[in-house]
């Protein structure tokens, strides 16, 4: 079954980038939950307040009004219920969303309404009658005002009772928040480990031991065998690479077969199979030089023949005749074995394409697979980091919330210690809310160093990502070779094109010669026996050689 490196290595990123992103999804759902139960904390402690001041408000207007009756001080109070802080609060309070609270504020109403009557009306008898205004204060204003503080300390008893539950909510939504958060930290984390030791397992591993294993290929040996053996992307470039030595190594075999029937004067042969690609080159060269052979010597045997046949009638130029036929004959010699030295410097040539060839292609395979490996791990760390970051800004500012909240009770602490023995009660509610404050600093600063291990983490990570890039540099060399050896290429090139240029004056200098024997051949009458039996060697000789059909001519 066929594996991909590409579709492994991605669906890791995927699940590491989704982990992130619940992560970063539970901490903002958390500080959503956070804000709404610290704002019903705020609005509890702000009707707390506001119901405490109204309280105090009416002791002292209360406390005024006993004085302009039993003293004759003026009253300092107010008879209109809607300008005092509690008429404030029971006539602009239409957001209150508690049942409770609604319904005493609903009862409250008609009373204090009627107390502040009642401050006109004692008024009135005091300038009348002071002794019943005494009487009617004592027993219908302090009833209504006690009344009036009863109901005023069940919605404060309320509202403690609210605040408590806020701070309960709160500190469970931290705790869950807490817990998730770090679960999916975790997760993510575990993901971007495994993605990493995939990497390195599946594809720098495998390619390091290929790298390795592949360097006799350099010095020429191409019977090396691979060990690495797997369906995936990986496993696909070492079966090519495989077939590819396979095949070069039947195109040297072939090529070594037709120097081998070069040599032994066989010219009528080709190339047992069509070679693909750059080798077709070779095949052609192996073709253009069998036939250039095979028509040279076929023209050298003609002339043989013609020489053979009017022997007898170039007395005067036989001497000259054999002469050039033995300087023709060390030409074809030096001709043939400058052939040979070509035919060497080709196969050094091929061999030295192949490894250049093969080096390149690996190279190239090479540095594309680590580029891609070296982005999706710097995004995947990236996306760790900013991660990270953003979690260590809501920390700060779950810590800010936890310090405003503690001076908020110590400020509390303080004013019902002014408020004495009325204020016990919310004395204890003030340190009960600064304990939680110092639970939700401590949890903050657990929270903080898991943010700080997950940053040392992706510094760990960083380090991975520097070990890859040696890996990198590594086959920047290995293109380096690559491209000494096509400098070596280019040198046995021009060498065979040195070698081509003998071969040509060579060829010359057999015209040359043969120009000369046929000016002198009628000065050579003299020796024409000895050349006619030097013309039947030369034609014995030139039968030896089994030329190619298609280019000898009658």
């Amino acid at each position: 079954m066929s594996k991909s490196i590409k579709k492994s290595v991605l669906i890791r990123v995927v699940a590491s980038i989704c982990s992130t992103l619940l992560c970063c999804a539970v901490v903002n759902v958390g500080m959503t939950q956070i804000k709404k139960v610290d704002l019903e904390n705020e609005q509890s402690t702000e009707l707390l307040k506001s119901i405490q001041s109204a309280e105090i408000a009416h002791y002292k207007w209360c406390n005024s009004l006993s004085q302009a009756v039993y003293a004759g001080k003026e009253f300092t109070g107010s008879s209109d219920p809607t300008v005092c802080s509690l008429g404030g609060w029971i006539y602009n309070s239409d957001n209150l969303t508690d049942k409770t609270i609604i319904s005493l504020r609903d009862e409250i109403e008609p009373i204090h309404k009627e107390l502040h009557g009642y401050a006109e009306e004692t008024i009135n008898l005091i300038k009348t009658n002071p002794a019943k205004a005494k009487q009617f204060y004592e027993q219908t204003v302090q009833t209504t005002v006690g009344n009036l503080i009863t109901k005023l300390d069940k919605i404060i008893e309320k509202s403690e009772e609210n605040a408590t539950v806020s701070g309960q909510k709160m500190n469970n939504v931290i705790n869950i928040v807490a817990v998730l958060s770090t679960i999916f930290f975790i997760i993510s984390i575990a993901c971007l480990v495994m993605l990493i030791a995939y990497v390195i397992k599946n594809i720098i591993l495998p390619i390091l031991k290929l790298t390795e294993e592949s360097k006799p290929i350099a010095n020429g040996d191409l019977k090396i065998k691979f060990s690495y053996k797997s369906h995936d992307e990986i496993g696909s470039l070492v079966d090519t690479l495989t077939k590819s030595m396979h095949l070069i190594q039947s195109y040297i075999a072939d090529i070594t077969r037709v120097t081998d029937e070069l040599a032994s004067g066989n010219f009528d042969v080709k190339t047992s199979e069509r070679y693909v690609g750059d080798f077709s080159e070779i095949e052609h060269s192996v073709d253009k030089l069998t036939k250039s052979l095979s028509y040279a010597l076929s023209q050298i045997a003609i002339a043989s023949s013609s020489v053979s046949d009017n022997a007898e009638q170039m007395s005067n130029t036989a001497q000259m005749l054999a002469q050039g036929a033995i300087t023709q004959s060390e030409a074809v010699d030096e001709l043939r074995s400058r052939l040979d030295k070509m035919a060497i410097d080709a196969r050094e040539n091929a061999k030295m394409a192949i490894s250049a060839q093969s080096d390149t292609e690996k190279t190239s395979e090479q540095l594309a697979k680590s580029d891609k490996d070296m982005q999706a791990m710097v995004t995947a760390m990236n996306d760790i980091s900013n991660a990270s970051s953003s979690i260590g800004d809501i920390i700060k500012t779950i810590e800010a919330i936890a310090f405003q909240t503690n001076i908020l009770a110590l400020n509390a602490a303080v004013e019902a210690a002014r408020a004495g023995t009325a204020g016990k009660g919310f004395a204890v509610v003030a340190n009960e809310v600064r304990s939680l404050a110092s639970q939700s600093d401590h949890a903050a600063k657990a929270t903080k160093e898991l943010i700080e291990n997950s940053i040392a983490a992706v510094e760990r990570g960083n380090t991975i990502v520097s070990n890859v890039s040696d890996v990198l540099k590594k086959t920047l060399e290995f293109s380096k070779h690559s491209a000494e050896g096509m400098v070596k290429i280019t040198k046995a090139v021009q060498g065979e094109s040195e070698i081509i240029e003998k071969t040509a004056e060579g060829i010359n200098q057999i015209a040359e010669v043969v120009h000369t024997n046929s000016a002198t051949s009628e000065e050579t009458a003299a020796i024409s026996q000895q050349m006619f039996a030097q013309s039947q060697q030369l034609q014995n000789h030139t039968k030896t050689f089994n030329l190619r059909k298609d280019m000898v001519t009658d």
